[in-house]
């Protein structure tokens, strides 16, 4: 009966602990598996940076073992080598340029924090910058002329300054107006200076996060909301990618700058807090890489996005639409010249599909006026191509 009793506990036992090492080896499977796929926890294969947000920039460290990385240890690298690509611009102090260290301090002859006009964002390693910032007398001179008139531009010029991260002070050489954007172009006297990319647009979509960046140590972390649409019929020329915040921005980031969290340009800070994408400007900066000026493209045709109507399934094309002044195809255009007409529906430019994420205007924008595209569209149920030469949009 002793030995029928100890086979019966020794059994008890056993059992217990199968089914205690099941239950462990379950859970486990369940943690690293189950739990993940349906709730998206990141227990063991993978560490975001950036939060556990629809759509946050893809900084993922997969099967990261014991390595720990944190946000805002990243928005912190990113602040301090994004203001090494951030200038302060300045009215120029001419008793600044004479300065003699054998003499008496003299405070007249530097530059205050407070005298700062604006901040640039350096372009290219040889100094072109971006501004929201436009001397009014620039303004004058090219509303007046209707171009910027380049000899007194760069007599202009001269009446600045830039300072950069590491205080030294460069000469402004040109700058280029865009009447559009109200923004400008400027050039320093400088070669070698660090340099960030435009981000792409993906990385300025719905649900990014970036960083508003100021010169003068304000930063904060942000989240944008959406692309702004207003109207639902739109132009093809003229393009200009308005961007909305989730978060509410101090004045202290008026005229100064978005980042994506690798320090990238996503978009310029407008002086009454209007933001615009980099992709804004891309258009006329490479037209001003080119031959210093701004000559944005334009097919001249309004339309209607297919991707704005609910119930149409195909979800891509863009109809031509009249406008609110009742414009479909504008006058001497080059739609207008290749017969294009309203109620076409524009399928493609250069092979790349016009949908949700390529507005037309947007691809439009991706050429300088004179080159040829070849369209792809629907007109009386046929399939056509046609090859078009874009025009100058005017201002």
């Amino acid at each position: 009966m002793k030995n029928i009793n100890y086979k019966f506990i020794f059994l008890v036992v056993l059992v217990t602990l199968v089914g205690m090492g099941s239950g462990l080896v379950g859970s486990f499977l369940a943690r690293a598996y189950l739990i993940k796929e349906t709730f998206n926890f990141p227990l063991f294969n993978e560490v975001s940076i950036t939060g556990d947000r629809i759509g946050s920039s893809k900084l993922i460290i997969s099967e990261p073992k014991k390595v720990v990385v944190e946000q805002n240890i990243k928005i912190q690298e990113t602040i301090s080598s994004t203001k090494n690509n951030i200038v302060g611009i300045y009215k120029k102090n001419y008793q600044a340029a004479t300065i003699d260290q054998s003499k008496n301090f003299d405070v007249n002859s530097y530059y205050l924090n407070n005298e700062q006009l604006a901040q640039g964002f350096i372009l290219t390693t040889d100094g072109w910058l971006l501004s929201s910032y436009t001397p009014a007398e620039v303004k004058n001179l090219v509303n007046k002329k209707g171009d910027n008139t380049k000899n007194i531009i760069e007599l202009l010029a001269g009446n600045y300054v830039a300072i950069s991260s590491d205080k030294k002070v460069y000469e402004i050489d040109n700058f280029v107006y865009d009447k559009l954007s109200g923004f400008s172009f400027w050039r320093i006297k400088a070669s070698g200076l660090p340099v960030k990319q435009f981000a792409s647009p993906d990385e300025t979509a719905s649900g990014q996060q970036a960083l508003a960046i100021s010169n003068q140590g304000w930063a904060q972390v942000i989240t944008i909301a959406s692309h702004d649409t207003k109207g639902i019929v739109k132009s093809s020329d003229g393009y200009l990618d308005r961007l909305i915040l989730n978060n509410e921005l101090n004045n202290n980031f008026y005229g100064s700058f978005l980042v994506n969290l690798n320090g990238n340009l996503a978009a310029v800070i407008g002086n009454d807090g209007k933001i615009l994408s980099c992709q804004s400007f891309i258009n006329p900066f490479n037209g001003i890489l080119k031959s210093q000026k701004i000559t944005r493209p334009s097919l001249g045709v309004n339309y209607l996005s297919l991707s704005y109507l609910a119930n149409y399934t195909e979800n891509k094309g863009a109809v031509i639409q009249k406008n609110e002044n009742g414009i479909a195809i504008a006058s001497g255009g080059p739609a207008k010249d290749s017969g294009l007409k309203e109620g076409d529906i524009i399928l493609a430019i250069n092979n790349i599909e016009v949908n949700e994420d390529n507005q037309l205007n947007r691809l439009i924008n991706n050429y300088q006026a004179g080159e040829e595209v070849e369209i792809k569209y629907i007109s009386n149920q046929a399939i056509k191509n046609v090859k078009v030469k874009l025009g100058v949009f005017a201002n």
